[in-house]
């Protein structure tokens, strides 16, 4: 697979990544306002976004990686 065909997948990527994020956090949210919130739902919410950012950055390392060798570097 070529730099350009892998940037764009982890651009995909990431984006699925932020959208899974936002949706958790809303739904974290929602949760919370309730009089009384879940807590175990709460937990596995939280654990889940954590999880999310965390491929978040992964697949911004990533990108990064693709796209310095992708450049070419001259001196």
């Amino acid at each position: 697979m070529d730099s350009i065909a892998n940037a764009n997948k982890l651009n995909h990527q990431l984006n699925r990544l932020k959208t899974r994020h936002r949706k958790l956090k809303d739904r974290i949210g929602q949760e919370m306002k309730r009089p009384k919130p879940d807590t175990l739902l709460l937990q596995k919410l939280k654990r889940l976004r954590l999880r999310t950012k965390d491929g978040m950055i992964g697949a911004m390392r990533s990108l990064n990686g693709v796209k310095s060798k992708s450049i070419p570097q001259t001196l």
